[in-house]
């Protein structure tokens, strides 16, 4: 079957409808790919005009807080996977990660940070990754509520800064 790139609101949400008159199984959508942030006008578009009739989650780099506030109606789930500069080789971008934290509102936000064998072998000092271990690991799912604002500050203040 061939499908037009890029795909119409209307055209995403037969898609979506016939995947779930297909599979009346299916409990949630999970939006990612690429950063859906940067394509969060189309997604609040089909969102507002075509809700799919379970839950959504956003699966998100948690960078780009922009645009967010439309979206926050619509998502239930935030997966926010917060990468350290010692895993990815990019530059430190937890001032990023603190604004979009910081506009999650009432949704639930699970935080990943992915590892290797690296990560304490790296630049990051011992002391630092303890601090963002203590914030992110503590539980695996946060709301922000739940996240204490000294917690937000100290995420890019502190956690790992220099790894």
């Amino acid at each position: 079957m061939s499908v037009p790139n890029p795909l119409s609101i209307a055209d995403l949400a037969v898609f979506v409808e016939r995947f779930f008159s297909e599979d009346p199984g299916i409990t949630r959508v999970a939006l990612t790919g690429g950063e859906p942030m940067l394509q969060q006008r189309f997604i609040a578009s089909w969102l507002r005009s075509a809700p799919p009739p379970v839950g959504c989650m956003l699966e998100t780099a948690a960078t780009v807080a922009g645009g967010l506030d439309e979206l926050l109606p619509y998502i239930d789930t935030v997966s926010a996977d917060i990468k350290l500069p010692s895993n990815s080789g990019e530059r430190p971008l937890w001032h990023h990660h603190r604004q979009f934290l910081a506009k999650c509102g009432r949704a639930q936000v699970y935080l990943k940070m992915p590892v290797s064998d690296d990560t304490t072998k790296s630049r990051c000092a011992p002391a630092r990754a303890s601090r963002a271990k203590r914030f992110l690991g503590r539980r695996s799912t946060y709301s922000r509520s739940r996240i204490p604002k000294r917690a937000l500050g100290r995420l890019d203040r502190r956690a790992c800064s220099r790894c």
